[in-house]
């Protein structure tokens, strides 16, 4: 076998020896199919909802106990 044809995940056991797994050809497959399931307006809330509700980043919250002058 090629090892260049079949991809390999390299891990270590628990008694710290080194171990090779081959990667299921499928891999993903199952994220995938489930994803297909939301539609673009679902994603287009999601999206919206995060922007919503994350702060902006680099802005300097708001203290009234620190002073500028």
């Amino acid at each position: 076998m090629n090892a260049a044809m079949n991809p390999m995940e390299m891990g270590s056991n628990t008694d710290g020896e080194s171990i090779q797994q081959p990667i299921p050809a499928d891999r993903g497959a199952a994220l995938m199919q489930a994803l297909e399931a939301f539609d673009d307006d679902f994603a287009d809330l999601l999206v919206a909802d995060q922007k919503a509700t994350l702060p902006l980043q680099g802005a300097a919250p708001a203290n009234p106990k620190c002073s500028s002058d």
